[in-house]
């Protein structure tokens, strides 16, 4: 699945542009809602912007029996304890920026599963997802669900403190099934409250 906004990025000030990518060891029996990518925002000096939200997965050994394998994106509110387990993507001091003097990162929090899924954080989820993606897998079948070529998102995602955003299964991974879940994210941090007009952040 790909989230992007119609506008498109241009500057920012006084924080920078980032951008991080990251897949789950060999993810088995996640129970459904639960949660494979969390990324946590809890700066109160900056906010951030999410440009865009990629996510697509491959099914390394097929399930026993046929299912559905699908994702859903929800918003995070009242984000005020991280998840515990998993893989942290949290950029180190010096890493992907996408201009060498851009500040480090503010971001708090940002993980994916490894071979189980995250054990939630404390936050509270939107009663219905930004985006969901899904595709049928036959028993006993390998299976992928591509990366997409992309739709307009009207906005992009704006996140104050304690705000954030999670990624969860939707149906339960049944028996014998492994999958490889990938997920790729670009976003700005930026003076708090600020506002951008097209191409600018103002």
């Amino acid at each position: 699945m790909y989230l992007t906004p119609a506008k498109k990025q241009g500057y920012v000030r006084p924080g920078g542009n980032y951008q991080v990518a990251g897949a789950t060891g060999l993810l088995t029996i996640a129970a459904a809602a639960s949660d494979i990518v969390s990324f946590r925002w809890a700066s109160t000096v900056q906010d951030c912007i999410v440009w865009w939200v990629r996510w697509w997965w491959y099914l390394t050994v097929g399930f026993t029996a046929a299912q559905i394998s699908d994702h859903a994106l929800y918003k995070a509110k009242l984000f005020s304890a991280s998840p515990s387990g998993g893989t942290s993507l949290l950029p180190a001091a010096g890493q992907n920026k996408m201009k060498t003097t851009h500040q480090n990162s503010l971001l708090t929090a940002f993980q994916i599963a490894t071979t189980g899924a995250l054990t939630a954080g404390t936050r509270t989820l939107e009663a219905l997802p930004l985006l969901t993606r899904g595709a049928w897998c036959v028993a006993a079948t390998l299976r992928q669900l591509d990366e997409p070529a992309g739709q307009p998102f009207m906005e992009p995602l704006y996140l104050t403190a304690n705000e954030g955003w999670v990624i969860q299964n939707i149906a339960e991974m049944g028996a014998a099934g492994v999958q490889v879940f990938h997920v790729a994210v670009a976003w700005s941090e930026i003076a708090k409250d600020a506002m951008y007009i097209a191409d600018e952040l103002v």
